[in-house]
């Protein structure tokens, strides 16, 4: 998992440039079938659509995994069958910003009628 440019450079001016930052009140999972980079829109999978809240537990040592599961039911999509294997993670349900993108510990074949369910996702800043 990596932070995206605008969540590195939102800390960064909070911290050394007394910048405010304001924390989102939900965040939000996109699935992708490549690495997503920094921007957050490389190889964005067709089954989204509005992308769902997903929620993490509070940080300990530099770690916040993701609580409980983000979950599609009888996924639909353009391009399906697709392969999942990376997702990032947005302050907005559609458009916003990218704050994170990470590879799926596990990819997975997704096929039209497929429930899709996403946990275990980690966040660590070292």
């Amino acid at each position: 998992m990596s932070f995206a440019d605008y969540a590195e450079n939102a800390v960064l001016d909070h911290v050394f440039n007394n910048t405010a930052l304001t924390s989102p009140t939900t965040v939000y999972l996109q699935l992708h079938t490549a690495d997503p980079t920094d921007t957050g829109t490389v190889g964005v999978s067709t089954i989204t659509g509005n992308r769902p809240a997903i929620a993490f537990g509070s940080a300990s040592g530099g770690v916040s995994t993701q609580s409980g599961t983000t979950s599609w039911a009888s996924v639909a999509g353009a391009s399906l069958p697709e392969t999942i294997s990376h997702y990032s993670i947005w302050d907005a349900n559609t458009g916003g910003n990218c704050l994170a993108t990470g590879a799926m510990d596990t990819s997975k074949l997704v096929s039209a009628g497929d429930d899709v369910d996403v946990s275990g996702i980690t966040i660590t800043l070292t």
